[in-house]
This record gives C-alpha cells, sequence and structure tokens, in this order.
C-alpha cells in the first residue's frame, strides 16, 4: 500500500499490529519502521533467532512489506535530519508481545527435522520429492545407540517406514538409502537429535540469561566459565586423588603378598630341613598366619 505521509502509516501500523513503533522514517522509496527490542538477541542463539525470523515474517506478510527489502534484523536508518521522521520513544518491546504473528515454515523437510525430535514419526512426511530424506533420516533415528546392527536390520525397518507411504520407493532405492545409512552406523557418526536431554547439559544448573544489558551478558558469561573451569580442575583433581589412591593401595597390597609369600617360603624350607610333614597347619603355625590364608597362597606351595 502507499500513504501520503507518515502519520497515515503510523495510524495504519498502529491498527494492523496493535502496537505502536519505536521508529518510521520516509524515504524516497517508501518508508523504513521498526519495533527496539528491550533484550538484545545474540548471532549465537539459534533458537533466539529463528524465532525472531519467525516473527517479522508473519509481520512483514500482516503489514503486505516487500520480503526482499526487509532482510535485516537490525536497523540501517535514512538520516533524520534529511528525512520526516517519527520516533515513540518505545524501546521496551519483547518479542511475546509479537508471538501472534509467528509464521513457521511448514515444509515437509522442515517439519520433519523439528518433529523428529519429539518422535513424531509418520507418514504424513511421506510425501513424493521428500520420501528418501524422511526414510534417511527414520532410519538415522532409529539406528542410534542401538548395538550390532547389520545392513539388513536397517533395511528391514526403512522398508516398514517406506509402506507407510501413499506411493512407496522401490526396493531398490530403500537398499540403496539403508547401505548409506549403515556407513553412518558403523563408522559412529550418526548425529540425528534426539528428545534426550545431553548428560553433560546443564550439568551447572545454570539459570537462562535474560533481561541483561550486553556487557552484563558477557560479564555473566565470563562468570559462568570462571566457576565451570573451576568445577572441571576440581574433577580432574578428584579423579587423580582417586587414581593415586588405587595405585597406593594396589602397591600395598602387593607388598603384603609378597611379604606373606617370603614367610611361607620360610616355613616350608624350615618344615624340610627338620623333614617334617609340609601341611597348612604346619605352615600356619611357623610363618604365624591363618590356615585361609596358607590355603590361599596353595598353588604357589606346591609349585615351590
Amino acid at each position: 500500500q502507499t500513504f501520503k505521509n507518515i502519520d497515515r502509516f503510523l495510524n495504519y501500523l498502529i491498527k494492523v499490529v496493535g502496537v505502536e513503533p519505536t521508529f518510521i522514517t520516509e524515504t524516497n522509496k517508501g518508508y523504513q519502521f521498526a519495533y527496539h527490542l528491550k533484550n538484545h538477541i545474540f548471532t549465537n542463539q539459534p533458537r533466539a533467532l529463528n524465532y525472531l525470523n519467525n516473527i517479522k515474517n508473519g509481520l512483514i506478510k500482516t503489514i503486505g512489506c516487500d520480503p526482499h527489502g526487509s532482510i535485516r534484523n537490525y536497523g540501517i536508518w535514512r538520516n533524520p535530519l534529511k528525512h520526516n521522521y517519527y520516533f515513540s520513544a518505545q524501546i521496551n518491546y519483547e518479542l511475546k508481545q509479537f508471538k501472534d504473528f509467528v509464521i513457521y515454515d511448514k515444509s515437509p523437510q522442515k517439519r520433519f527435522k523439528r518433529d523428529i525430535v519429539h518422535r513424531q514419526l509418520d507418514s504424513d512426511f511421506l510425501v513424493e520429492g521428500n520420501r528418501n530424506n524422511v526414510i534417511f533420516l527414520a532410519s538415522m533415528k532409529w539406528a542410534k545407540n542401538k548395538k550390532g546392527l547389520t545392513i539388513n536390520d536397517i533395511f528391514s525397518f526403512a522398508s516398514i517406514f517406506n509402506q507407510k507411504a501413499d506411493n512407496p520407493l522401490a526396493d531398490k532405492e530403500v537398499a540403496t538409502i539403508a547401505r548409506s545409512v549403515y556407513r553412518y552406523y558403523i563408522n559412529n557418526k550418526i548425529i540425528v537429535k534426539t528428545a534426550k536431554k545431553d548428560i553433560n547439559e546443564g550439568a551447572m544448573d545454570f539459570p537462562k540469561i535474560s533481561n541483561l544489558s550486553y556487557e552484563k551478558y558477557l560479564q555473566e558469561v565470563k562468570r559462568r566459565q570462571k566457576l565451570s573451569a573451576q568445577r572441571t580442575n576440581e574433577l580432574v583433581d578428584k579423579s587423580k586423588k582417586q587414581e593415586q589412591m588405587l595405585k597406593a593401595k594396589e602397591f600395598y597390597l602387593n607388598m603384603q603378598k609378597e611379604k606373606i609369600v617370603n614367610k611361607i617360603k620360610s616355613a616350608i624350607e624350615k618344615l624340610k630341613k627338620e623333614d617334617k610333614k609340609i601341611t597348612n597347619s604346619a605352615i600356619a603355625k611357623i610363618a604365624r598366619i591363618n590356615r585361609k590364608t596358607v590355603a590361599k597362597y596353595k598353588n604357589l606351595i606346591n609349585n615351590l
């Protein structure tokens, strides 16, 4: 749509979006406008960025903007000293205020990759043009963490899953998929995500970072990294101490065994010199150890 002035465009945005924009600038090609968020969204937060893009796509469609001219998530503005502009001073918006405008990518590939995490494997994804990809990912997910699988096991699963399609693939194509999955399996390279939480995730049990400025965000990240490093060092030190204790214990037991063996040897030699019968009781009496201990080393005694 076209608007004669900023005021009309502003009223249109308020009517359609229901939220007053932070900034509008008039250009020779139309208008630039933005909603300023209270909290930063950083490039290393893929889920937040994806959610932001889904909201933005919904706003573009609702307002009727040119999608090719609205690719940025940050503002590059015309000079307000040379162009008409409007500033509302509303700079504390949160993403949840725009959740009604979210548009998710509903392509079969995207839905499958998203829903596979939640174990929602069904025939809805098995449409022509997508069957190979779906069967491959489903077989990868099924084979993950299983022990002793053969290529026939994977082919059997893929074939059964393939039959859920309205127009199943030929057995030759399923066999090709099974061979590909098996190569990943035997090389331990299956990386399909699952809903199961990584055992190392959240080991420090930190709460989610929110409502912080960029500077304080960096400070908090450094603090958490320091605490995590301390915990790692403590675990390493604990592991080393346990290893040292085990070695010390092993050394002590070996010394004790050697001491007992020497006592038994001496007792046997004495019995031989005195031409007496070598029995466990006689050895125990001379060596001053119990008969159970002597019996424990019976094979050694017999080989002397």
